[in-house]
């Protein structure tokens, strides 16, 4: 009888748990204007329409992500897009400091 008394409560106490935390789990978008100014920097970057192929901007629990495919349409080499894509992370690190940025190639 006892144990099953506390099988409840751990039953119940790990469904209060799962119930608060699922959310967090669950990716959701970036406020509004957080996804504006990304793309305001993505316009003044010098990226072209064929260079970013996607953005991607979702925000897991506080933490802001922003996912960029680019494609190296317009570079001679690979250190040239590097360095290109480099920039672009920096630009959007520096303005937007509560978002984890990743560049992903498409190699397409």
């Amino acid at each position: 009888m006892g144990a099953t008394f506390v099988a409840c409560i751990m039953v119940a106490i790990g469904l209060k748990m799962i119930w608060e935390c699922a959310p967090n789990l669950l990716d959701h978008p970036v406020p509004v204007r957080m996804r504006e100014q990304i793309d305001g920097l993505l316009a003044v970057s010098g990226l072209g329409p064929e260079e970013a192929v996607r953005v991607r901007t979702p925000r897991s629990g506080s933490l802001a992500q922003v996912e960029l495919t680019l494609a190296p349409a317009h570079c001679s080499s690979l250190a040239e897009f590097n360095e290109r894509a480099g920039r672009v992370q920096r630009m959007v690190e520096s303005h937007v400091p509560a978002a984890d940025v990743t560049i992903v190639v498409d190699a397409r």
